[in-house]
């Protein structure tokens, strides 16, 4: 980790933990809505969970990671992309957790460096970081070798890059037993008779899978997780389980909502999607740290509302995190260079 990403997450975690169990505490960002919803967005500190600028109180919540049953908040780390289902209070900066969840972005061996020391490549997926990306068990992307399996967390962004939060060195090898592949994507190229289909640049062989999807058969277009407990050999993954998964965080009408994420789709300032999910604003929406008008596709924002009856989150407001910078193809070949090089 970065020395000052080291000092901000210490000095954080202090502050955060003088502060006890009640409603008051260190403020990190905007605060929240009110009411019982639900927010996404990566853990700011400790001493409860502090999530999008507000501090939940998890003493009664149940915990899950990567679909398992965890045992409290000292099973997460600062910078993980988590999602909460509890109450925020009428404050906006204290709230109960009833839930909390957490799902990695990816998971698996370093197929490929990247000489910037900002991008590298894992299982054949772009990962993208920057100076807020909290790095565990190493100091810089320069420090990783091919063949060491990191745990990602993060958000996809218009271009389908992972922008990730933290990276977790798990191991320094794939080690039976101990490590494990775990890859998100859309299928393709489906081979029934060989029983193989490809998810980007792999290939999945899913002959002795636990494959949980319809009619235990992969279709292509359908977005999945694959998981194995091999290491891969070159593109190929011998999965243990397939089954299929939701690309993005699903909400249901009536629902308020707090998304941090990255807009994949735009529009206008007036109707674009976060993370997949449609937003609308309008003349009353409220804007922080910008205007309306500054948000375009790659924008990292977040957005605070409700979910009305045809899917949409209309917006209360929405604070800027990062402007989006270059056009889509001038990022994608960005990305192509960088990775080439």
């Amino acid at each position: 980790m970065h020395l000052k990403q080291i000092l901000l997450s210490a000095v954080t975690c202090l502050m955060l933990s003088s502060c006890g169990g009640g409603s008051g505490g260190m403020l990190l960002s905007e605060g929240g809505i009110g009411g019982t919803g639900i927010s996404v967005g990566s853990i700011t500190g400790f001493g409860s969970i502090w999530v999008n600028g507000v501090r939940y109180d998890v003493s009664q919540a149940s915990f899950v990671r990567d679909g398992a049953a965890a045992s409290g908040q000292d099973d997460y780390l600062i910078g993980e992309v988590v999602t909460i289902t509890g109450v925020i209070n009428a404050d906006g900066v204290s709230g109960v957790a009833e839930t909390v969840e957490f799902d990695d972005a990816l998971e698996g061996t370093v197929t490929n460096i990247s000489t910037d020391n900002s991008r590298i490549e894992v299982l054949g997926s772009v990962v993208q970081t920057d100076a807020s990306t909290l790095l565990y068990g190493f100091g810089q992307l320069s420090d990783l070798q091919l063949g060491n399996v990191l745990e990602i967390s993060g958000t996809q962004d218009a271009l389908g890059v992972i922008q990730a939060s933290s990276i977790v060195l798990k191991q320094q090898v794939f080690t039976a037993s101990e490590s494990k592949l775990e890859v998100k994507g859309v299928i393709s190229d489906v081979d029934l008779s060989a029983m193989t289909f490809s998810l980007g640049s792999l290939l999945i062989d899913y002959s002795v899978a636990d494959v949980e999807l319809s009619n235990n058969t992969p279709v292509n277009g359908l977005y999945v997780e694959v998981e194995s407990e091999l290491a891969p050999e070159g593109n190929l993954i011998l999965a243990s389980e397939v089954e299929s998964a939701d690309e993005y965080a699903e909400f249901e009408s009536g629902q308020e909502v707090e998304l941090e994420g990255y807009v994949t789709s735009y529009t206008s300032s007036l109707q674009f999607s976060v993370s997949g999910q449609p937003v609308m604003t309008d003349a009353s929406t409220e804007v922080e740290n910008g205007l309306l008008a500054d948000i375009r596709l790659n924008s990292f924002i977040e957005v605070e509302g409700y979910i009305n009856e045809q899917g949409v989150l209309i917006a209360d407001e929405v604070s800027i995190k990062r402007s989006g910078g270059e056009s889509e193809d001038e990022e994608e070949e960005d990305y192509e260079e960088e990775i080439d090089d």
